[in-house]
């Protein structure tokens, strides 16, 4: 077809576009050559001559644009822009043959005079011509060019958000072997001191593990299901650590229904428990607390002197999540002999937000 889609060639249907460039382009012609003349000849003269320059308009637009969408098929994409541009002037000559031969062979024969007015001449129709051709192929240009720089950034988009994750997959499959290595060495210790404990330990480590699995199908889960599981876990940890640990938790129903990124209170708490002293001498007491914006885990610091090489993986891991996710940052505060993190409470409307 003469007038064929042009999307799979340029990425769009630009015929809307031709037809409106065919009505203004024919609209300006014969509104230079012919000033005023609506307004002086006869209405069916100017119609006669109207109905011309929409045709001869409509000839050298689909011949031209038939030949531009054939360099564009013959050099493809942004790379090769400047080559493209490089071919453009072949597009004068045809605007020049189909004039010559409409002002030689076609317009005598027609004879549609406008009363008043001489016919202009040739050198006049193709200045004119030439002029509104430019402007035209530049619109043109720029529009595809616009189309091409959009979609450039469509796909980057794409990509980051394909990279962002793949690494969001590979921080969750991180979090698996990472609870359950901490979870065997305290389970190691656990069996010297208690075997009656250390089994209800390996049935609550079950449950725990589980729910690691459950959510991981999840980037966001509400506060409440997170405190689920923490209470969980505590139960875990008092089971080893008994009145040595202490949990202070405040939380406010209405904000239960807040969400969080999964496991983060868990990763808090166990950054806490893993790296702090914990004996009869030196307990360790924990407060979790909400705001609006937070929740705000905070213990009394007291390091153990032989930090090993995992120290911060949970606190790095949950970090990087929430970057990627939601664009905002965790904060890590160590003040007065306290170890205060900050976690962000979040709303609806998180990119990702529950794909796998």
């Amino acid at each position: 077809m003469f007038f064929k889609n042009s999307k799979p060639y340029i990425g769009f249907d630009d015929r809307p576009l031709i037809i409106a460039g065919v009505l203004i382009n024919s609209i300006v012609a014969i509104s230079i050559f012919y000033q005023s003349a609506i307004f002086k000849v006869p209405f069916h003269s100017f119609l006669y001559k109207g109905l011309e320059y929409l045709i001869v308009v409509s000839f050298i637009w689909i011949v031209l644009r038939n030949i531009f969408l054939f360099t564009k098929l013959r050099f493809p994409g942004p790379e090769n822009r400047k080559k493209r541009w490089f071919y453009l002037p072949i597009l004068l000559l045809p605007f020049f043959i189909i004039i010559y031969a409409y002002i030689r062979f076609i317009q005598p024969n027609l004879n549609f005079v406008m009363p008043g007015y001489a016919t202009p001449s040739m050198f006049r129709i193709w200045v004119t011509g030439l002029t509104i051709l430019v402007i035209d192929v530049g619109v043109y240009t720029i529009l595809i060019y616009i189309y091409e720089l959009n979609k450039a950034k469509l796909i980057e988009v794409e990509l980051k958000k394909e990279n962002a994750i793949h690494q969001l997959k590979v921080l969750k499959d991180q979090l698996s072997p990472h609870f359950l290595i901490n979870s065997l060495n305290a389970l190691l210790h656990l069996i010297e001191e208690d075997k009656k404990k250390s089994k209800e330990f390996v049935h609550q480590l079950a449950f725990l593990y589980n729910k690691i699995h459950e959510f991981s199908s999840h980037n966001l889960i509400s506060l409440g299901a997170e405190l689920e599981y923490l209470n969980a876990y505590i139960g875990l940890l008092k089971k080893r650590y008994g009145p040595n640990i202490d949990f202070r938790i405040n939380i406010p129903k209405e904000q239960l229904s807040k969400q969080i990124i999964p496991l983060s209170l868990q990763l808090g708490v166990e950054n806490a428990v893993k790296h702090n002293t914990i004996t009869n001498k030196n307990s360790l007491q924990i407060s979790i607390r909400s705001t609006d914006k937070h929740v705000t885990i905070m213990n009394n610091f007291q390091p153990k002197h032989n930090k090993n090489d995992s120290w911060g993986i949970g606190i790095s891991n949950m970090k990087r999540r929430y970057e990627i996710l939601t664009h905002t940052n965790l904060s890590i505060e160590k003040m007065g002999g306290v170890y205060t993190l900050k976690i962000p409470i979040l709303n609806e409307g998180v990119d990702f937000q529950n794909s796998n």
